[in-house]
């Protein structure tokens, strides 16, 4: 966890403590959308592979 924070932090000038990104995890904290996009950078993934739904995504239950 504290190296996502160092990995945020580095490729998008972020400062998320743990604490937030637990939050975050749990669902009590939203997320602003430059802060989607900087997870998206630090995690590898495609920007829509983090918003998908159950409706967007039919293969997922």
């Amino acid at each position: 966890m504290e190296q996502l924070g160092v990995q945020l932090e580095q490729a998008a000038e972020l400062d998320l403590s743990i604490a937030t990104i637990e939050k975050i995890e749990k669902g009590t904290r939203s997320l602003y959308d430059y802060e989607v996009v900087a997870f998206a950078k630090v995690l590898k993934v495609e920007l829509a592979q983090l918003l998908e739904t159950k409706s967007t995504n039919p293969n997922k239950t």
